[in-house]
């Protein structure tokens, strides 16, 4: 997006962020106002039953659709090996047309009823959402051949601009929102837009000529996250979506955790004067272990009464395995003087899951086997 289409972006979001100090926002009797004059903060403008807010609704979603279908042809772009030229080309021409198409709609609609807001917000997830996550998926994919390629500052570049129109999206979706529901649609596009930032991140690195820390360091930071998502979800796991939403982030922790660790397995090797920086930051993986344990003992109860035992043991032992991955994969990456350091650095954490799993392995059991109560009473039938 050009730098002008930018500002005029922005200068129609501060308008929209101003208007409670417009004067028809302060009318007692609303009812007055023409359509014309009427404001996001009008209680008139965002009635239910008026027809041009069902219909700008409508109009606000095909936004958002094509905003997804522009993601989509951006995912296009990068099927296969090294991306024909031509191909990608044509490709990321119709996703931009698509991408300008989608904020052109949010910027010349009008405000949205309550009501709409939450239909705006179910679109969102259902379309930019899960093309965002084939657009990554994709990308992880073909990412040794676009590295070998020299692709890597192009991918930042497609992904920047990406970025740039899913802010403009969330600023200008924000202020057609009744005032108290703009954290509403923000909370449906904040994950999207950091979930970008963190891959935006990783390509960058990868762009640049660099030893292997740099690689290693991002590759368990994104560790140290996907961990800590998990003990968000864990934190506010309710009897409500909670099953359905932990047994959905299994697969979600092990794609993650893998594309992690082959990105260490594929960096270079780590000089002496970075080694101290990279354990300083596997430490933080440690924290987070201790935060994830901690928050499972304390939703135990209820955990066990919604029936979570098998889904929770199959969660922390993603998490070990991965956690032992990454440290033997920055293993081989450290000088050698540096490894029996390194190796004692996981020992707590390993026994503390190793515990963790050993205590919980007791409630893992089928409905007409006996409990498990330890490696040396474990009676036939017994997880």
């Amino acid at each position: 997006m050009r730098l002008s289409d930018r500002y005029s972006f922005l200068l129609l979001i501060g308008s929209v962020i101003a208007v409670t100090d417009h004067p028809f926002a302060k009318r007692e009797d609303a009812t007055i106002v023409s359509t014309a004059e009427l404001t996001c903060a009008d209680p008139v403008a965002l009635h239910p039953t008026n027809s041009r807010v069902k219909r700008q609704a409508s109009v606000i979603t095909s936004g958002v659709q094509s905003i997804a279908r522009g993601i989509t042809y951006a995912t296009m772009a990068f099927l296969g090996s090294i991306p024909d030229p031509t191909t990608l080309s044509q490709n990321w021409n119709v996703a931009m047309a698509d991408l300008n198409r989608g904020l052109s709609i949010f910027a010349e609609s009008t405000c949205i009823s309550t009501q709409e807001a939450f239909t705006v917000q179910g679109t969102i997830g259902d379309t930019i959402k899960p093309q965002m996550e084939s657009l990554l998926s994709t990308l992880n994919e073909a990412k040794d051949s676009l590295v070998k390629g020299g692709q890597e500052k192009f991918v930042v570049r497609i992904l920047e601009k990406i970025l740039g129109y899913i802010q403009d999206m969330s600023g200008l979706i924000g202020g057609k929102m009744p005032p108290e529901l703009v954290a509403v649609s923000r909370d449906a596009i904040q994950p999207i837009i950091s979930s970008l930032q963190d891959r935006i991140e990783d390509w960058r690195i990868l762009s640049q000529p660099q030893d292997g820390s740099s690689i290693i360091i991002s590759s368990i930071r994104s560790i140290t996250k996907e961990i800590a998502s998990l003990d968000g979800e864990v934190k506010g796991f309710t009897e409500g979506p909670g099953p359905q939403l932990l047994a959905e982030r299994d697969l979600v922790m092990q794609n993650n955790f893998g594309y992690a660790i082959r990105q260490i397995e594929t960096a270079a090797s780590v000089p002496s004067s970075s080694v101290k920086q990279v354990e300083a930051e596997a430490s933080n993986v440690l924290q987070s272990v201790e935060k994830l344990v901690i928050s499972l003992n304390s939703k135990r109860y209820l955990l066990l009464k919604t029936n979570q035992a098998r889904v929770i043991e199959k969660l922390v032992t993603a998490t070990n395995k991965a956690i032992k991955n990454m440290a033997l994969a920055i293993e081989a990456k450290l000088p050698t003087d540096a490894r029996k350091l390194h190796q004692e650095l996981y020992s707590p954490v390993f026994a503390q899951l190793g515990e963790f799993l050993y205590t919980w392995s007791g409630k893992v059991y089928d409905d007409d086997a006996p409990v498990c109560v330890g490696p040396s009473s474990y009676p036939k039938g017994c997880r």
